[in-house]
């Protein structure tokens, strides 16, 4: 068989199982795509990865895929900055296009490893130390799970690995994240709410999201009010910090109050 009519296959049944899990009420799936190694391939056959990647993507972003029609949302996690510009953009058109989406989520690992995905969680962390955002001794397995790429907010870690016959190469992949974040995930203390469940579930995803990107609580802010903006329409305010007080008005069914870990988040309209 060619090389990438395997791949294609593949990718055929990668759609049939993500229809199961729908189905089955399977919340969180987890895909390892493709491995920062296989770039060690030939050329012929990473090339082939690439189309096929970018092809299926772009079918996502269409509104009469199964992820659109299952509502599923799309994270496309990894080292990106190897891949090609067009495929980097059909990985956030299609992340764009998916962010609404709240019954399930779709984590696909690409340009990734576990060696990598870790090391860069830790200098995370390790710069959050040096300026002064964290103790040393703040440190531990929650909170570095919470830092890797593949915690997704609202799902818990990835708890069962499934690989091609004989294969071990998601196995060996995913391993060590699994094994090095004993703790559990870390989730939001929701202090007063006045807005939809699933409106809710997005604002403590967002947030979670941009603790994870943002060393800068102004910019963790004007990220979760642009996504909120966008998705429910201007204008939304938000508060992010450790310590403040604070008393407002605001439109009914649109207020919530939270905090993850040590940082709380206020989003509202005014009213």
């Amino acid at each position: 068989m060619e090389v990438a009519r395997g791949h294609k296959m593949g990718y055929d049944k990668l759609e049939q199982v993500l229809r199961w899990c729908c189905e089955l009420g399977v919340h969180g799936v987890t895909v390892y795509a493709f491995s920062i190694e296989n770039f060690k391939r030939s050329q012929s056959e990473v090339d082939a990865l690439m189309a096929l990647a970018e092809e299926g993507l772009r079918e996502m972003s269409d509104e009469t895929h199964l992820v659109q029609r299952r509502g599923v949302r799309v994270r496309v996690v990894g080292d990106l900055s190897r891949v090609s510009a067009s495929l980097y953009g059909e990985m956030q058109r299609v992340m764009r296009m998916t962010q609404g989406n709240t019954r399930h989520t779709l984590t696909v690992c690409f340009s990734y490893t576990s060696r990598n995905e870790i090391a860069a969680s830790i200098r995370r962390l390790g710069k959050a130390c040096a300026d002064g955002r964290l103790l040393p001794s703040d440190i531990n397995a929650a909170l570095l799970e919470r830092c890797l790429l593949t915690t997704a907010p609202g799902l818990p870690p990835v708890d069962l690995i499934g690989g091609d016959a004989g294969g071990s190469r998601a196995t060996t992949a995913l391993s060590k994240p699994l094994a090095v974040c004993e703790g559990k995930l870390a989730t939001a203390n929701v202090k007063t709410v006045d807005m939809t469940e699933d409106m809710e579930k997005v604002a403590i995803e967002l947030a979670s999201f941009a603790m994870n990107e943002f060393t800068k609580e102004v910019e963790m802010a004007a990220h979760i009010k642009k996504e909120f903006d966008k998705m429910y329409s201007p204008t939304w305010h938000v508060v992010v910090g450790t310590n403040f007080g604070s008393h407002v008005v605001h439109q009914t069914k649109n207020f919530v109050y939270f905090n993850i870990g040590a940082i709380n988040f206020l989003v509202y309209k005014s009213g």
